[in-house]
């Protein structure tokens, strides 16, 4: 999430007390006034503002001014606070995370993973609607994403042993930090994009059990022959350049392949959504949309390549599984990455209750389109 700035708002109230108007009222009115105050000059308040058309209005939390919030937010009606946390993660990594807790007792906890060059606090939005429904939301910053970085690294830039195998095996020691905080819930897993590569990989070696299952906007599997070529195409152009250096022709011809399918582009990102406002607030992040370096690559098709296999899908277990594309992301022509999928998880467990959502009119970020009211409804029923 791109946060632009917002100017504080001042509350002008008048606060003068005849002699006859009570005590309780004149303090009614101060209160009103401080926490006013307080409450827009808060971090939160900025974050719940959202961009459309390139300006940032106020959510509907706020539409009827400072004080009808406030009141909301005193009666516990409103707003969750986000918490960040740190972690060791494999080989000493640093790993960000954040968490959005319900007004109450969460009934379930749902764990995020992201994708390919972004962060986790671009589900913000998302997460604050699952906490209406009493879920706890939990987030991280892959290694080498977001603020997941270690002293001097940038993002993208996997640095030694690290690989997409050492980003799966961070995902166990968030784990471990959820289950500790919520020992007593039940707990979901949403992967989007690389972030469900990243989940299908980690379901297959974790001995965990999970309640209900996301894979979002999964990335088509090509074969074990497209994927070897680009592990052979990353080892050559790793050759060329130092182990840090970014692939910029590689990243662009990723991307290319995904902008050409989508009609009268207007930027090299509109692959993304049909909503501008996140496609720009996406280029304008520079936490988003970098190049990566070889390790990186050679490690994403490796294990692109990993969970795809039969026993890979075999051994992953079998809850609810919901399996949700956009209709018009160009990672799924015509559905296709969602039939193939859905066939091969319906091969290797007959059993298993399984859900295909292809959301109309949505590119590849469901979570962030026009319609995207629509699919955090899909998603909380699945999660009941």
């Amino acid at each position: 999430m791109v946060i632009g700035s917002t100017s504080r708002l001042g509350v002008v109230q008048a606060a003068v007390r005849s002699k006859s108007q009570p005590n309780h009222t004149m303090i009614r009115s101060l209160l009103i006034i401080v926490v006013s105050s307080l409450c827009l000059s808060h971090p939160l308040y900025h974050t719940m503002t959202e961009e459309r058309g390139g300006v940032h209005r106020i959510k509907s939390h706020y539409r009827h001014g400072p004080r009808r919030a406030i009141i909301r937010l005193m009666k516990k009606e409103a707003f969750a606070m986000m918490e960040t946390f740190k972690l060791d993660g494999t080989q000493g990594a640093l790993i960000q995370g954040y968490c959005l807790q319900p007004n109450k007792k969460p009934v379930k906890v749902l764990h995020i993973l992201h994708g390919m060059g972004e962060h986790a606090q671009r589900y913000e939005t998302f997460a604050r609607a699952m906490t209406e429904h009493g879920i706890a939301v939990y987030a991280h910053d892959h290694r080498a994403h977001g603020q997941s970085l270690m002293p001097a690294q940038t993002v993208g830039i996997l640095s030694g042993a690290d690989s997409l195998e050492t980003i799966v095996d961070d995902v166990e020691i968030v784990q471990d930090y959820i289950r500790q905080n919520h020992p007593d819930v039940t707990v979901m897993m949403l992967g989007h994009s690389m972030g469900s590569v990243i989940l299908r990989a980690y379901l297959e070696q974790t001995s965990r059990t999970f309640d209900r299952i996301v894979i979002m906007g999964s990335p088509p599997y090509y074969g074990a022959v497209y994927t070897k070529m680009m592990r052979l195409l990353g080892k050559v152009m790793a050759t060329r350049k130092k182990p840090t250096a970014r692939h910029d022709k590689l990243a662009d011809l990723l991307n290319d392949g995904l902008i050409k399918k989508i009609p009268h582009a207007q930027t090299a990102f509109d692959w993304l959504s049909y909503d501008q406002a996140n496609v720009k607030a996406y280029e304008e992040d520079p936490a988003c949309g970098y190049a990566y370096n070889a390790p990186f690559y050679l490690s994403f098709f490796a294990l692109l390549d990993r969970v795809n296999s039969r026993r890979c899908i075999a051994m992953q277990p079998p809850v609810p599984t919901l399996l949700i594309c956009g209709a018009d992301d160009p990672l799924n022509p015509s559905d296709k990455t969602l039939t193939q999928l859905s066939i091969r998880y319906r091969q290797a467990h007959p059993d298993m209750t399984l859900e295909v959502i292809s959301v109309s009119r949505a590119r590849h970020e469901v979570l962030n389109e026009l319609n995207k009211a629509d699919t955090f409804t899909k998603l909380a029923q699945f999660f009941a």
